[in-house]
């Protein structure tokens, strides 16, 4: 499932950005440059020129080690794809919705309406 808009509307450096917050959000963990270069069917040469230009503007950290080294976005997407990737994991487990709006420090309807958010993108997939 990716939650990227249209790519019509975006530079490419805007694409992969959206697509790392995108494999973020989905795995609630950061993704390597090979696992981008993938989802956008480009080499990976093309995603780390992206990436560094996405680095230079403050909007892309480095995670793990150098040979592999994963893509940690930064910025409003990143960090509501952070929230909603550790939500999406928790309610996974089975925590209570009232448990994991308490250790967010949130109201329980928020993580509410991650879920719906989430269950309405998942059904919407093609298949």
């Amino acid at each position: 499932m990716s939650l990227s808009v249209p790519s019509c509307s975006l530079t490419p450096s805007e694409r992969v950005y959206h697509e790392i917050c995108g494999s973020y959000y989905e795995s609630g963990t950061p993704p390597t440059l090979r696992e981008i270069a993938e989802r956008l069917d480009r080499h990976p040469a093309t995603v780390g020129f992206h990436c560094e230009n996405l680095r230079s503007q403050g909007l892309l950290n480095d995670g793990g080690g150098a040979k592999h080294r994963s893509l940690v976005p930064r910025g409003p997407e990143a960090r509501f794809a952070r929230f909603t990737g550790e939500v999406l994991t928790l309610l996974e487990l089975g925590h209570p919705v009232t448990e994991i709006a308490d250790s967010f420090g949130v109201l329980p309807s928020l993580i509410y309406s991650v879920r719906r958010l989430f269950d309405r993108a998942t059904d919407e997939l093609p298949g």
